[in-house]
């Protein structure tokens, strides 16, 4: 945090942990302050292609 803003901070939560098929743990919900963040079409792998994706991550932002 800085002095500029007025706040003391923010609660932030993690929440809905899952083990994944490489077996981290992720979340698929999380909370900041009055915001309510699913986290939805996450997806893991080895391999860009065993996770569905196809030619680079960076195609939808170009």
């Amino acid at each position: 945090m800085v002095k500029v803003i007025p706040i003391g901070g923010v609660m932030a939560t993690w929440e809905n942990w899952t083990r994944q098929y490489t077996g981290a743990m992720l979340p698929s919900f999380h909370q900041l302050g009055p915001l309510k963040l699913p986290i939805e079409e996450l997806r893991t792998g080895p391999t860009l292609t065993e996770t569905g994706v196809s030619g680079s991550i960076f195609d939808p932002i170009r």
